[in-house]
């Protein structure tokens, strides 16, 4: 609530949610009184409110900062922003008799805006709660659902169906919902195990005011009419059947006849894939949303290039059972059902495929379904609260206050290491001098072959040893190594003074032959060959040192020597400082519950607000306990102790989510990202291992461009680590930046 300062001193904020859809089949047929059969999915939106004791609402958007304000007692007219989508839910409410009341509030979104996910009737749903009292409206879900859907008849001037809202306020964990339109029965279908479901977003936002969207309304009110006028029992396209319309096919014109065949042939699908959902009938499913994708194309000519190859690429996939155009159209997104050991090649497929085809960024979202709009649990787990309250306005502090964990200062807790950092989030909106010029956009290193460096292939290095002609990965003995194999492990003690040596080795991994290239720029494959030699390594150096490290410095500003794409490995006999940390706190953990802490720490961030990139095997996210800008904690999903231990889908799924998240870093500033990354994974000491969980690190010092650094100096030097940016703020900036590189992928290969 820091957008209200006044409002940071109470204790009774609320936080409400409402979740967007997406719609397995049944498009354009609820507003012709037919049926539908949505998912209410787990991207949401929040408001977080105070409740006030006047009419007045004052709202600010999250992302932006922008703020609106509405007196309740004097609506005026619609003024083309989205305080409309407020203000219409209110003037509905009390034409409704629903006592309504003023509030502050912070609206924030993981709904992608323009994208055919509703999250216009989410903001509806999430406005009503708002509106009303503490505990809620004084209406069951389908009453506020038609409420919502007249604020965007009537005052947005949408003439949408019921279908959205519905969704938005009936949605049900785990299962579609068939709504009848006509007659507003509905019932859960539960959703198969082994199916999941897979949203894809052309790129093309989609505004359904300026869209044909009213148009095509028009078209089957049109051809209502015209059958009404013959048959006095049609009301609706509903109550037209192919018998009916073929009879009278030639009064009706072309346009209203090819609408009115869609929407009675839809209806009959939406039956059908009830069923087939029932009978667990994925190839009955596949040809029902290929024949509902056919006739939205070609029939109601709602669809687009875009969304047809998006269809395309996700059938291509072995293990996908079904993909069809979701929603109104005009852009928007896809819908695939696939199973689970498809999702990962569906999702690189998409965005490997699509950009090309079409010049456009696609999005892609794994989603489960969720129950409809309400409260959230004050002071329950992140990942069920939004990024604005992550851990602030449910999270009651000392003396029964709270602290606003977004905008005052506070410590948060590192668990992994047991240590404490210091976050000061209003520091970040400081006056800032001294060196913060712009910079231009910056390209990768021209060469691909570089006859001066010393890493490239059949170039000598230092040492005067000559590299092979390598054509994929290379892996050589540090001709500088900080460790050595021939080390005395003497040890040396005076009183307060203590040394031991420490043999190891060093080694340098070259992870592709092109001088130009780094791992966001990679394809899937090679990065997947750099997986497989981490594995690789870790084993062979296991079997000598008690711990075996994986790095990359990239980067001047990082120490880096050399901008060729490569990485390194140190292994040694003794434990490090933060290895041993990370031991001692996991083993705590584990001996306390019996599970890992990275695990739990997994089940807590999953669909959170620090969520970077996700898929079935990994998690990535901007730590809750952060303490660079854009420092990420690379994660897996499975319990796995080592590098080593990663199944084959795992290693593909991780080539995927390091390719997203290293373009996501350079497309933050749109220039090279430094950082530093590395691996930690269990020791090898012959000990048990149950309690070590296999993650990553990367640490960037870039905050606020690409010259202006985070330094550890100061009160970090001297007391604990500090912060000004707070990670859920870093994750959205980083969700914010397309998921492709800004100068694309290598062209002409890998190697």
């Amino acid at each position: 609530m820091a957008a209200f300062p006044e409002a940071t001193e109470r204790s009774d904020v609320d936080v409400i949610r409402a979740p967007g859809r997406v719609n397995l089949i049944g498009e354009h047929t609820d507003y012709n009184g037919g049926f539908v059969l949505p998912v209410t999915i787990g991207l949401e939106m929040h408001i977080a409110r105070r409740r006030r004791l006047d009419r007045r609402v004052r709202l600010a958007l999250f992302a932006s900062g922008e703020v609106a304000e509405l007196d309740l007692d004097r609506i005026g007219p619609r003024t083309g922003g989205w305080i409309d989508y407020v203000a219409g839910t209110a003037r509905e409410m009390a034409a409704a008799g629903l006592a309504t009341g003023g509030f502050d509030g912070v609206i924030s979104s993981t709904i992608p805006v323009a994208a055919g996910l509703s999250s216009s009737a989410a903001l509806e749903l999430a406005a009503a709660w708002s509106l009303s009292g503490p505990m809620g409206p004084p209406a069951d879900g389908l009453t506020m659902a038609r409420i919502a859907q007249r604020a965007e008849n009537t005052y947005v001037g949408v003439m949408c169906g019921l279908m959205d809202q519905f969704a938005s306020a009936c949605g049900a964990v785990g299962a579609a919902v068939l709504l009848d339109c006509r007659s507003f029965d509905h019932r859960p279908v539960p959703l198969p195990a082994g199916l999941v479901l897979v949203v894809a977003h052309t790129g093309m936002p989609r505004t359904l005011g300026a869209s044909k969207y009213n148009a095509r309304r028009a078209e089957c009110e049109r051809a209502v009419a015209a059958l009404a006028a013959l048959e006095p029992s049609v009301h609706s396209l509903r109550d037209v059947d192919r018998t009916m319309l073929e009879r009278h096919a030639g009064r009706l014109d072309p346009v209203a006849r090819r609408r009115a065949e869609h929407v009675i042939d839809e209806n009959l699908r939406v039956l059908a894939t009830e069923a087939a959902l029932r009978a667990g009938d994925f190839v009955a499913l596949g040809h029902l949303f290929a024949a509902s994708h056919a006739s939205l194309r070609d029939l109601f000519e709602v669809c687009s290039p875009e969304l047809d190859a998006l269809v395309e690429i996700a059938l291509s996939v072995p293990g996908v059972v079904a993909s069809r155009m979701t929603g109104a159209g005009f852009g928007g997104c896809t819908v695939s059902l696939a199973r689970p050991a498809a999702v990962d090649e569906l999702r690189a497929r998409i965005l490997a495929d699509y950009r090309p085809r079409t010049g456009r960024t696609p999005r892609v979202w794994v989603v489960e379904a969720v129950d409809g709009a309400g409260f959230l649990a004050l002071g329950g787990p992140p990942a069920a609260t939004p990024p604005l309250l992550t851990t602030g306005a449910g999270a009651a502090g000392r003396s029964g206050s709270r602290t606003d964990l977004l905008s005052q200062p506070h410590r948060r807790h590192n668990p992994l290491t047991d240590e404490w950092i210091l976050v000061s989030a209003d520091r970040i909106q400081r006056p800032l001098q001294g060196r913060s010029r712009g910079t231009r956009r910056r390209l990768a290193p021209s060469l691909a072959y570089d006859p001066g460096c010393y890493l490239c292939p059949g170039n000598a290095r230092a040492s005067g040893a000559r590299n092979p002609a390598y054509r994929e990965t290379f892996v050589f003995t540090n001709d500088f190594a900080a460790l050595r194999p021939d080390t005395p492990e003497d040890r040396f003690e005076a009183g307060l003074i203590r040394a031991e040596g420490e043999p190891g080795t060093c080694r340098v991994i070259c992870f592709a032959p092109r001088h130009d290239l780094t791992m966001a720029r990679m394809s899937p494959a090679a990065v997947r060959a750099i997986v497989d030699l981490w594995a690789d390594q870790t084993t062979e150096l296991g079997a000598s040192y008690r711990w075996v490290q994986l790095f990359e410095n990239r980067g001047e500003a990082m120490g880096a020597s050399n901008p060729h794409p490569h990485g390194q490995i140190w292994a040694g006999g003794a434990l490090p400082v933060q290895a041993a940390r990370e031991d001692h706190t996991q083993r705590r953990h584990f001996e306390a519950t019996g599970r890992r802490l990275l695990l739990d720490y997994v089940d807590q961030e999953h669909g959170g607000p620090r969520v970077v990139v996700e898929n079935d095997e990994w998690l990535i996210v901007v730590p809750f306990w952060a303490a660079w800008p854009f420092e990420t904690l690379v994660l897996a999903k499975l319990p796995t102790a080592r590098i080593a231990d990663l199944t084959p889908t795992a290693r593909d799924a991780l080539a995927v989510a390091l390719i997203e998240l290293l373009s996501r870093y350079d497309n933050l500033f749109e220039h090279p990202f430094p950082y530093s990354m590395g691996w930690h994974q269990a020791p090898f000491d012959g000990g048990t291992n149950g309690h070590w969980q296999l993650h990553a690190h990367f640490l960037p010092p870039l905050l606020r461009s690409a010259t202006v650094r985070k330094f550890m100096v100061g009160y970090e030097l001297l007391a604990e680590t500090q912060r000004d940016l707070t990670a859920e703020d870093a994750a959205e900036r980083l969700r914010a930046v397309p998921p492709f590189h800004y100068l694309g992928h290598a062209t002409a290969g890998d190697g």
